[in-house]
């Protein structure tokens, strides 16, 4: 009897004796990242892929859920990881983000927040959504942009040198703002707007010289409903 309660007791001293070792690690693991959660612990990675040019793929970075959903498939974040890393982020040049064309959401885009993580982006179609802004400011290779049918309100293009090509018609815009810096710009749809005359003519002094007519803007229709508010000051 006594050796039965000898040999239950010592496994019973071992088994104890392996939780504390195990309770002082987890403590010691815990001081040691600075009493760190899990959770805290994730984003700190998160926060580290960031820091070396990794973008993680989530709603702080990309708050719109249809547009994080949109680029997150394959063809942007290639090895499905949910980070953008750098050569990720530069090997995107087009954009399709169209509603009704390329990708049929079940919700339209709200908001394109993140687009601008993609610095060799070429060509942006993001029509037929519910758009109220869009910055592209950290876009400069941006050549096509097709952003019609959205309720954008201003438009501002001079970070974008390479534009040639503009569709932002059926949108509430009251201002679309270039400089010298958008010389290549050869084709302006933008009617179906609320552009008011001197708005009009502040754009078109900034557009660059086109010889030999080589460039196109359309900007008013013959139905007053599809117009600009040209009378409006």
């Amino acid at each position: 009897m006594r050796n039965f309660v000898g040999i239950f007791f010592d496994k019973y001293k071992n088994h104890i004796a392996m939780k504390r070792t195990v309770i002082l690690a987890a403590v010691a693991a815990f001081l040691l990242l600075g009493g760190a959660t899990l959770s805290e612990l994730s984003a700190k990675e998160w926060q580290r892929a960031s820091s070396t040019g990794g973008v993680p793929i989530d709603a702080q970075h990309f708050p719109d859920e249809q547009f994080r959903a949109y680029i997150s498939r394959k063809i942007y974040d290639k090895n499905l990881d949910g980070f953008f890393s750098d050569e990720e982020r530069n090997s995107v040049t087009s954009i399709s983000a169209y509603n009704s064309f390329s990708y049929p959401f079940s919700e339209k885009i709200r908001n394109l927040q993140g687009v601008e993580f993609f610095p060799n982006l070429s060509v942006l179609k993001c029509g037929d959504n519910l758009l109220t802004e869009l910055n592209l400011t950290g876009n400069p290779e941006l050549s096509y942009l097709a952003c019609s049918n959205n309720q954008l309100t201003q438009l501002v293009l001079t970070s974008n040198p390479e534009l040639s090509y503009l569709d932002c018609s059926n949108n509430q815009l009251t201002s679309i703002t270039i400089s010298n810096n958008n010389s290549k710009l050869k084709l302006v749809s933008c009617e179906g707007n609320q552009l008011k005359v001197s708005a009009m003519e502040t754009f078109i002094s900034n557009l660059p010289e086109w010889p030999d007519n080589d460039g196109m803007l359309f900007f008013w229709t013959d139905e007053v409903e599809d117009g600009n508010v040209m009378l409006i000051e």
